[in-house]
């Protein structure tokens, strides 16, 4: 911040994900941090020249976030610190409960903290900036944290700024109350940035309510039905593009959640990914889906062992695609099973063991079909046919098996 000036909302939010990532592991493990602060995150990347630009940072495929200085018991001075013998923390960052109630202090505190930190990289200065330690403390148990105030008339999001005042408030019990709902949060704002690259938004936009106030009742329905013709075709488009990938946040999924991980980047690949290691329990995906519609997916599997993908209705598994690999973890072997009969649908020679595979399952009435890298191997009936059905990955026996871009194709039949 101090070399390149305030960090655009974007990125600040990808640092978020990033700490709240780390600091829910710490804390599953009985830990807090008790001193969060921008001095604390430390960003690497690769390359010796200092940057010079965000993009020198944030551009770098293998930037990350790492947190530093655990378990402080007292913060030594620093910029915003003149004496915080008697405080747990830094008196820029921390909670007012760490000043005022010590007792208190819990894993809400950190999150007050990196609220707080997130206004200090959007703005350039800490909350409550211009006052001493004293009164800043008294300013903090009295007022949550103000809403940033960007320079040049920038404005941050509104579903950012939602979710930095659950952050910021006094009160304990008006922040977040796990990780979980914070990190949920956090990568649908994710979502968000990537649907406004792409043209679509999940909301459907409001359009200047205040000027219609005054018009007649008949330009108010003529108006009410427009909008309502606006955001149907809005909603096909959606339906019909489907193009936010279900493997880029676990808010698409349920079950073995905290056994699997999103990966921002991984080798030789700039998207998202879903991953799971050995003994990864069962995630399904929380879309409901209709007999017409399709999954694709590229997949991974990394070492010796298997994976399956399943599709499940409300009888249970209805069929189930297994990937091997044996002795050779470049050979890739597939099998179907359908009502208890197993179908071998052949093997795939990898080029090497980093290999993605672009899997097809095409879910109708009475068949399934499945495809592995545009050629089908398998088609089978169903003796008794499918109303509705969802897709579970199933435990996995590999060393890890990995997904990225899981669209849901077609239309319902």
């Amino acid at each position: 911040v101090l070399r390149l000036g305030p960090v655009p909302e974007h990125l600040v939010a990808e640092i978020l994900l990033q700490v709240v990532r780390g600091l829910a592991y710490v804390h599953s493990k009985g830990f807090i941090h008790r001193d969060l602060k921008p001095d604390n995150l430390l960003l690497y990347r690769e390359g010796n020249s200092p940057p010079h630009t965000f993009a020198d940072i944030f551009g770098s495929p293998d930037w990350r976030v790492s947190i530093c200085d655990f378990g402080i018991a007292a913060g030594g001075a620093s910029q915003d610190d003149e004496d915080v013998s008697n405080v747990i923390g830094s008196a820029a960052f921390m909670a007012p409960e760490q000043a005022f109630c010590v007792e208190k202090v819990d894993f809400r505190s950190d999150i007050y903290a990196l609220g707080a930190t997130a206004y200090f990289f959007l703005t350039g200065v800490a909350p409550f900036d211009g006052h001493g330690r004293d009164e800043r403390l008294l300013l903090k148990a009295q007022n949550n944290i103000p809403d940033p105030c960007l320079p040049k008339g920038r404005k941050v999001s509104r579903q950012f700024l939602r979710i930095l005042r659950r952050m910021g408030a006094v009160n304990q019990e008006e922040r977040y109350q796990d990780y979980a709902s914070l990190l949920a949060d956090l990568e649908y704002l994710q979502i968000s940035y990537d649907s406004r690259q792409k043209g679509l938004s999940p909301y459907f936009p409001g359009r200047q309510r205040s000027f219609f106030l005054g018009l007649g009742l008949g330009v108010v329905i003529l108006l009410l039905a427009l909008s309502a013709v606006l955001f149907h075709r809005w909603m096909l488009r959606l339906e019909e593009e489907n193009s936010i990938p279900k493997t880029i946040s676990m808010i698409f999924w349920e079950g073995a959640r905290d056994q699997w991980r999103i990966f921002q980047r991984d080798v030789n690949c700039e998207v998202p990914t879903l991953i799971g290691n050995r003994g990864a329990g069962a995630l399904t995906l929380r879309e409901v889906l209709q007999p017409g519609q399709s999954i694709q997916v590229e997949v991974r599997l990394m070492g010796i062992g298997g994976a399956s993908l399943q599709i499940v209705d409300a009888e249970g598994e209805r069929a189930s695609f297994f990937c091997h690999h044996l002795s050779n973890p470049e050979l890739q072997l597939w099998r179907m099973e359908v009502d208890g009969q197993t179908m071998p649908l052949g093997q795939i020679q990898l080029n090497n063991n980093l290999q993605w595979t672009k899997v097809v399952i095409q879910v109708h009435k009475q068949q399934i079909w499945f495809h592995v890298n545009g050629e089908l191997r398998g088609v089978r009936h169903l003796e008794k046919g499918i109303e509705q059905w969802r897709l579970r990955l199933g435990t996995v026996k590999g060393v890890y098996f990995q997904l990225k871009d899981l669209q849901v194709l077609g239309k319902r039949e």
